[in-house]
């Protein structure tokens, strides 16, 4: 739902329509997954973003899902049109970017959704800018939850 949120949104409002209650769901509940990387430059977390989405890209034509490549091997690797379309679908997708584009991409993604739920996970070749990542967007969630402005969010983590 990052890159066109029309046919993400049309399937949420025909969830909802459908929806019939239950003792156990009296009310329809929408949890939104997606990969987020958080650097301190725009272009730093485009470049976090490119392994995962080649190594998608690669899975999607080969079916075969590749080890992730360091940023440099990617941008020099040959690609067909079809591997290409599928690298910027995938990234298309995510949400990468600065703290604060982050946060408000990820604001107005709940907004638009009325999701109750974010689970964001992500990976890339450079394991240190992964866990940097992942603090900047914990702190992101720390500092929505205690404003109270955040529904539910659960983080992916890794060991």
């Amino acid at each position: 739902m990052g890159g066109d949120p029309e046919p993400g949104l049309a399937a949420l409002a025909g969830y909802r329509r459908a929806f019939r209650p239950c003792a156990q769901q009296p009310e329809p509940r929408v949890a939104i997954s997606l990969d987020v990387l958080v650097a301190d430059t725009a272009a730093e977390a485009a470049d976090l973003l490119l392994p995962e989405a080649w190594a998608m890209a690669r899975a999607r034509t080969t079916g075969t899902f590749p080890a992730l490549e360091p940023v440099a091997a990617v941008r020099t690797a040959a690609r067909t049109p079809r591997q290409q379309r599928y690298l910027e679908q995938t990234a298309a997708a995510a949400i990468a970017g600065t703290p604060a584009h982050v946060e408000r991409r990820l604001a107005e993604l709940l907004d638009r959704t009325g999701a109750a739920e974010l689970v964001a996970g992500s990976s890339t070749f450079d394991r240190s800018a992964l866990a940097a990542s992942d603090a900047a967007l914990t702190a992101l969630f720390g500092r929505a939850r205690s404003a109270g402005s955040t529904p539910a969010m659960a983080l992916a983590t890794r060991p």
